[in-house]
């Protein structure tokens, strides 16, 4: 909407996907500039091992 036009169904479908291709991409670019994924997540988004930990915990909660 930014350019004054509705997104289509098709393009938030896309943008919203899990497409492998993507995620091999973003993946690929993340090892050539951070050596690992491990690496990324502490030194571009801040999550140190414990509170990774504790997102997965959470993730793997059964739902109430």
């Amino acid at each position: 909407r930014a350019e004054g036009r509705a997104a289509t169904e098709e393009a938030i479908r896309l943008v919203l996907s899990a497409r492998e291709e993507f995620l091999q991409s973003a993946f690929d670019a993340i090892a050539e500039r951070y050596t690992s994924l491990d690496a990324y997540l502490e030194d571009v988004l801040g999550l140190t091992p414990r509170r990774r930990a504790e997102i997965a915990a959470r993730l793997m909660e059964a739902p109430a």
